[in-house]
């Protein structure tokens, strides 16, 4: 029987980074400017959901987009 992949690493190491930065960012900021926590919830949370997935993606190495277009960042 052979065996599948579950997950394709299809994450370069440079693309990695850069998730890891802006998906850090996208989490973290919200927490250092007050205003935007009071003025704009859903935007909060949706910057935070974003920041999530790409810390994420970065973190397995796999993106289910990169997956469904055919493509790939990770040098072979």
């Amino acid at each position: 029987m052979k065996k599948r992949k579950i997950m394709t690493i299809n994450i370069g190491a440079a693309d990695r980074v850069i998730r890891y930065i802006i998906g850090l960012f996208l989490i973290l900021a919200p927490l250092w400017n007050q205003y935007i926590l009071s003025f704009a919830p859903l935007i909060v949370a949706a910057s935070v959901v974003v920041g999530i997935v790409l810390v994420v993606t970065a973190y397995v190495r796999s993106c289910p987009v990169y997956t469904a277009l055919g493509a790939s960042t990770r040098q072979k």
